[in-house]
């Protein structure tokens, strides 16, 4: 077992419960509630070593308080809306719906609650030909990412269009081969000849087509008054959805979300978010991704706190009458080999203890800050033993049947310090997504540099700002870090004079 895994004890341990402890009075008790049911999962599910007491530990200290507040305020806005049908949006959203179940009879929701197979790939690839819904093709494209993988997403092979890729320098011999930056632009280019146009066209409609009957077996085709539930971030899945219901049977969706982020306004006035929402400029938005910050990139937690046990949905067929989907094979093994199970486990046996306990405390309260708070501690500074596992998160990369697996955090080693500095101060590289994971896991010599190239990034990033609005004057103040800065500025200025 790695020997940076071991059980927590002391303030590691009780650092969440005071967190939430600490809101009792504002949260009307419901804080305080989750900490008994924490301790109730402790002493009734067993773990087998260190590994899975982490494992339990952040499931019932930071995942069931997240999941269970979003589920209470996603059935209750299910409620004031008087839903007919609530659709949990494949992957992430799939441990939400064992949540909302166990709460459905306890928060008195009457609408149906259904899962539905859903994916970005799926839904996007039968609305092509709006250039809203277009961006979507040539977004998780990793250095591994192939020509065959790219026209796989919108449903085409290469041996149909060879003659305008080889044209186009893209040999049979390639087709298989990492796809570059001047090669993607070639492919875009060939994307636009009226001849793979019309292939991608009928394609399209083909698909379209056995969606629908996916989604009218769903009943999704019935009425307007159901709405769907996902955790972020962009509600690019939401819109093709919304535009694809619009189109065919004249009914939309509305979208709960967790998150979001602002720049994507197609059906926008049809969502609405818990946490956060860029665009209304609502929530908490100090925890979304701002580049290289203490909270940079905390969206990927929020993901890999959501981890369904089948792969993401590639396409549809039918079979037997009924429309299937057809899942990407293999993820369930792994995300089993690593831990779910516990996981799972504990969350069902956390949200069972609150469910009968709802009418001791205030089911409405406002949990989000405590939740904040949470969140921030576990990103901005895990101990070692939780960077250890969480770290080692399998996070999926690719689109459809694009298997590329990467690690949340792990150690920098000697060479990392230049590869951050090597590009320029002001765009370091750093090829893991928690990095506050992986300088937790690094020697202390290798983590004091890291800290120190990173820290003069912020700094050096800090110039444009300033400088702007040094000139322009507080006008032009367009968010509350600005106008903090300007604060700082004066407030200088005035100690300087």
């Amino acid at each position: 077992m790695n020997r940076k895994i071991r059980e927590l004890a002391g303030d590691e341990f009780f650092r969440y419960d005071h967190i939430l402890t600490s809101h009792a009075q504002s949260t009307g008790g419901l804080s305080e509630l989750m900490v008994a049911a924490a301790g109730h999962v402790r002493r009734n599910v067993k773990t087998s070593n260190a590994r899975e007491s982490v494992l339990q530990h952040v499931a019932v200290s930071v995942i069931a308080p997240l999941h269970f507040s979003y589920v209470l305020w996603i059935l209750r806005r299910a409620n004031e809306r008087e839903l007919n049908r609530l659709y949990f949006l494949s992957r992430d959203s799939q441990p939400l719906l064992r949540i909302a179940r166990q709460l459905a009879g306890p928060c008195g929701v009457s609408c149906e609650l259904r899962y539905l197979y859903a994916s970005r790939q799926t839904f996007n690839r039968t609305v092509i030909g709006e250039k809203s819904h277009e961006s979507w093709l040539w977004q998780n494209i990793n250095e591994g990412t192939t020509t065959r993988e790219l026209l796989d997403r919108i449903g085409i092979t290469p041996e149909e269009i060879g003659s305008q890729l080889e044209l186009s320098g893209f040999t049979k011999n390639t087709w298989s081969d990492p796809i570059a930056k001047s090669g993607q632009l070639k492919l875009k280019a060939i994307l636009q000849n009226e001849p793979v146009r019309n292939l991608v066209q009928t394609r399209s409609l083909e698909q379209r087509t056995m969606l629908l009957r996916y989604l009218e077996q769903e009943k999704l085709l019935e009425g307007s008054n159901n709405a769907c539930v996902d955790i972020g971030w962009n509600g690019t899945a939401h819109s093709a959805l919304s535009s694809l219901l619009k189109g065919s049977a004249g009914n939309s969706i509305h979208g709960f979300y967790f998150g979001l982020r602002k720049g994507h306004r197609n059906w926008e006035k049809s969502r609405e978010a818990y946490f956060f929402d860029l665009g209304r400029e609502t929530g908490f938005r100090s925890l979304t991704p701002m580049a290289w910050r203490p909270g940079d990139r905390i969206i990927s937690l929020i993901e890999t706190f959501c981890p369904a046990d089948h792969g993401t949905v590639c396409d549809f067929i039918e079979d037997g009458g009924l429309v299937e989907p057809v899942l990407r094979q293999g993820w369930e093994q792994v995300i089993t080999d690593w831990g779910l199970p516990i996981i799972r486990r504990s969350v069902d046996v956390f949200t069972e203890y609150l469910s009968g306990r709802l009418g001791e405390v205030d089911p409405n309260a406002d949990m989000r800050p405590p939740i904040a708070e949470i969140l921030t501690a576990f990103w901005a500074n895990p101990t070692i033993a939780e960077a250890a596992v969480w770290g080692n998160f399998p996070v999926e990369d690719g689109q459809g049947h694009e298997p590329y697996l990467s690690r949340m955090a792990a150690p920098f080693c000697w060479s990392h310090p230049f590869r951050v500095a090597l590009p320029g101060i002001t765009r370091p590289v750093m090829n893991h997504r928690w990095r506050a994971g992986s300088l937790r896991l690094s020697g202390p010599l290798t983590r004091l540099l890291m800290r120190f190239l990173f820290g003069l990034h912020h700094w050096t990033q800090s110039f444009p700002r300033i400088k702007s609005i040094v000139i322009k004057g507080p006008r032009s103040l367009s968010s509350s870090r600005d106008s903090r800065t300007w604060q700082k500025l004066s407030f200088l200025r005035r100690s300087i004079n």
